[in-house]
């Protein structure tokens, strides 16, 4: 039996991690504000970090390969391998687009920038070339402390990485004129995420020690012996993770695409931007759920850990939810958006409207993640990628029925798409893993990849 408390002192460093980093987001337009030309460096540095994310993004995904995959130190090895070789392929090609005129081309005649904004934003690019070295470092170091249930570290280095970006929103308005203040701002949002890492090695090496010999003298999971990791496993698992998160990257362009095409687009975006927002502090706690079910199942009485897992989850839900209902349906939420966050009663009167579609969010992303985390536990990430098919079809589909209906608060057409995205994911999670018993089952499942 799983306690409630083993699984609370776990996972909620994770999830304070989430919204601490949400944080520092804002906290570096902050500081850009602050700079002489300030909307040129903000739209610079947005335009350049969305950029970086594209070739970034399957570095994004070693955290979940490292507690997925990693077992003993044969399979810590062939991980650590496959992630150099990973992100060998990401530096250089990212490097090669932007030093030989390839990113250029991709912001003049992809992306449409103007040119008062191409510079800055290349300079910036130049600096960002060397992010997904650190955010695979990061990443790894997450990975590893995740496995070993050493999660309050990771939100330790966040704490501190949460520091630092303030530092530089108080200092950057003394710091010399000819300093170019959007590479600074690159160039410190590079240094954060690699503190975060070397932050969390430190700790962990520690603690523990060699992470090689920890693991190689205490293996990570049950006496059930494992079968030799290789190459062809880790794609396996690794690319539908791959996949999946180039299909999250559509949801937030289909909805804005469709508000801009609402009778009131203004209004349409700013409405659903500010309930989301707000909404997302509450979802995002949630978004590393799936660690848990990842992290808990190996060991004996598998279905008693099943059952002590979703009851977790159905808790974490609740409270959330209950926090949401209470935005929603009290005068708290308009208090909150008018007085805290300065927004107009119009936008404030739609966004609250938006937050009540919204506020089931948190139960769905609970549902999802927890599902989520069996999936990858049982090496079957192929159903996340199929789930995530189905939520974007969903959220395009009910976005261009919205959009064509035209409701009198044009907001509610993204909170409706992301929900009903949501509800056709889920129900093909539930439905897969109902029919499927075998994927859900891991002593039957598990022995046609890793178990032998």
């Amino acid at each position: 039996m799983i306690s409630l408390w083993e699984q609370f002192s776990f996972f909620i460093p994770l999830g304070l991690t989430q919204m601490l980093i949400s944080t520092t987001h804002t906290l570096f337009n902050t500081a850009l504000a602050k700079l002489p030309s300030s909307e040129i460096y903000i739209s610079a540095f947005a335009v350049a970090k969305s950029v970086m994310q594209i070739f970034q993004s399957p570095v994004n995904m070693t955290k979940q390969t490292v507690a997925a995959l990693v077992h003993d130190e044969q399979s810590y090895r062939m991980v650590r391998r496959f992630i150099k070789i990973l992100l060998l392929v990401v530096f250089c090609t990212f490097t090669l687009v932007v030093h030989s005129g390839g990113a250029r081309l991709l912001l003049e005649y992809v992306m449409g920038i103007e040119q008062e904004i191409m510079e800055p934003t290349i300079d910036i690019l130049k600096v960002f070339i060397f992010v997904p070295i650190f955010v695979a470092f990061r990443e790894f170091m997450q990975g590893v402390a995740i496995k070993f249930k050493l999660t309050p570290v990771i939100t330790l280095s966040t704490f501190i990485r949460v520091a630092m970006v303030y530092l530089l929103v108080v200092v950057i308005e003394y710091l010399p004129a000819t300093i170019n203040g959007g590479v600074l701002v690159g160039a410190m949002f590079a240094f954060v995420i690699l503190c975060e890492g070397a932050t969390i090695y430190t700790v962990i090496r520690l603690k523990i020690g060699e992470v090689t010999k920890k693991i190689a003298n205490a293996p990570l999971t049950s006496a059930r012996k494992q079968a030799e990791l290789n190459f062809p496993m880790i794609l396996s698992f690794f690319l539908p993770l791959f996949t999946t998160a180039i299909f999250r990257t559509v949801s937030k362009p289909t909805i804005n695409a469709g508000l801009a095409r609402t009778d009131n687009p203004q209004v349409a975006i700013s409405s659903y931007a500010v309930a989301w927002g707000l909404g997302v502090i509450f979802v995002s706690v949630l978004q590393m759920f799936h660690q848990v079910p990842l992290n808990f199942l190996n060991g004996d009485n598998y279905r008693q850990r099943i059952k002590d897992i979703g009851k977790f989850a159905i808790i974490m839900a609740a409270i959330l939810t209950s926090i949401m209902v209470l935005l929603c349906y009290t005068p708290l939420g308009y208090t909150v958006l008018v007085e805290v966050m300065g927004v107009s009663h119009e936008v404030a009167i739609n966004a609250v409207d938006v937050l009540k579609i919204m506020v089931v969010l948190p139960t769905l992303v609970a549902c999802r993640q927890f599902l989520w985390g069996i999936f990858m536990y049982a090496k079957q990430t192929k159903y996340v990628t199929y789930g995530k098919s189905l939520n974007i079809i969903g959220l395009i589909t009910t976005v261009t029925i919205l959009t064509f209906i035209s409701p009198s608060n044009p907001g509610i057409v993204g909170g409706t798409a992301m929900v009903v995205g949501e509800m056709c994911e889920n129900g093909f999670l539930l439905l897969t893993s109902v029919k499927y018993k075998k994927v859900i089952r891991i002593k039957r499942s598990a022995s046609h990849s890793l178990r032998s």
